[in-house]
This record gives C-alpha cells, structure tokens and sequence, in this order.
C-alpha cells in the first residue's frame, strides 16, 4: 500500500514554451526541496507533463507533509509556480511496481488512478483528498483528519463517483509531523501558530447526507456496531447469570 501525491500546474498546456520550461523548472526546484527531507527509499517521484507524481512508499503522513507544504506556499506566494494555480490530488491505495517502457520503476493499479482522477477535482490552489486517505490518516493520528471537510461526490471523466474532501492548512500539524522525520523541514516552512485550518476555497458545495455520515463513520471513535454487540453480550450474561440462580 502507498500514498499518491498528484501535483498539477493549472493551465500549463495553454502556455508558451518558455513559460512552461520555467513554470515546470520551479516546480521541480520546490519538489526536490520538499522531498529532501525523506529518506530516498520512501517515496518515489515521476514527472506527469504538467506536474508530477509522487508515491510514498512508507507513511501517509509523508504525503501529508508534502500536501501541507504546497498549501503552505500557496497561501504565502513563496514559490514562483504557484502562481498560475496549482491542484493537488492525494490517495492511498494498492499498486503495483513495474518498469515502464524507459526502464524506470513506476506505478500502476486504481489507487494511482484514483489519485489522478481526485487531483482533476481541484479547483487551483486546492488540495483534494479521498474518503480512503481521509480515513487513513484519521486513524494514525485524529488532529490530522480535523484538518480535512467533505465537499461532497463528484464523478471523474469515466463517470466514476468518488467522495472528495479537501485538505486544509495548518501550520501546528505540519511542525507535528515533521517532528517524526530524520531531517528538519526547510526554513521557508518554520511554523507559525495557527488555531485552525486555512482552506484554499471559500465555499463547500452542498455535501450529500451520506458522504458527511461516510465521512463522520471514518472519523476515530466507538462503533455503533460495537456497541450494539457489547449490548447484546451483555445482556445474555445477565440471562445465564439469571437462569444459574434459579437452578
């Protein structure tokens, strides 16, 4: 299982090629910046044309950070790139290494292209996340699914529906994760406090009841089937407890 990162420059293909070479330039510069905080053995990176991939082979929180960290810049106009607006799609999932036709390790499976299709759902300067991550995340640690909101079930280009949640910034969670890692995060990210998220879109669309239950269900806490059953085990030990006095 690994967690994808698609990270997309809005509107390169209408770009001049001068304006492409420098946009996808300052992207990489910033990638390879964020990534040198990881180990090489956890994640690997591919470019996409308009942006790139990057799989975290290891943690989710690591995508996490990478997430956080385009957030980051976006809100404070750090980096050149950001300019035009940049989508961010993010998901876990199973997938499978192979060679692609220049020899180099990729991906494949429906967790990558998932991924992609969750990214094509952000609006720019917005980072979109899956009901799968959401969970995933939420699990490891409970602050960080604070950090996300359901938007509600959008259908990619197939006409798959997916239910989306978008992420949002706060610098508490990412001096939290980066806590954990090998290597202190670059300077330009130092943390500021921030009492709650920071979203990049000002408006949610109307969110289905279902996808908010889905959405409340991921969220770490006690089953009610749970404790439906604890009930009920309970209730048949006092039933024997019963029938062993009258005997």
């Amino acid at each position: 299982q690994a967690s994808f990162v698609f990270v997309d420059i809005a509107g390169f293909s209408k770009r001049d090629t001068d304006e492409q070479r420098v946009l996808k330039a300052q992207l990489s510069s910033f990638l390879r910046t964020q990534l040198a905080q990881f180990d090489f053995s956890d994640f690997r990176m591919r470019d996409t044309g308009d942006g790139a991939m990057i799989a975290f082979l290891r943690l989710p929180d690591h995508a996490l950070v990478l997430a956080q960290a385009v957030l980051r810049a976006q809100m404070l106009g750090t980096a050149p790139f950001i300019r035009p607006g940049v989508r961010t799609g993010v998901n876990i999932g199973m997938a499978w290494e192979m060679g692609d036709v220049e020899d180099r390790t990729n991906y494949i499976g429906d967790a990558v292209n998932s991924a992609q299709r969750i990214m094509d759902m952000a609006q720019p300067g917005q980072v979109t996340v899956s009901l799968s991550f959401y969970r995933a995340i939420s699990e490891r640690e409970p602050q960080y699914g604070a950090l996300m909101r359901p938007i509600g079930e959008r259908a990619d280009k197939h006409g798959r529906k997916h239910q989306v949640m978008e992420m949002g910034f706060a610098a508490e969670a990412l001096a939290d994760i980066a806590a954990t890692l090998p290597e202190p995060l670059p300077e330009n990210l130092a943390p500021a406090p921030i009492e709650a998220p920071q979203w990049a879109s000002s408006q949610v669309d109307d969110v289905p009841a279902d996808a908010a239950a889905a959405a409340n269900a991921a969220a770490p806490g006690t089953s009610p089937w749970l404790t439906a059953a604890a009930i009920a085990i309970g209730l048949v030990a006092l039933a024997l407890a019963w029938l062993a006095l009258q005997n």
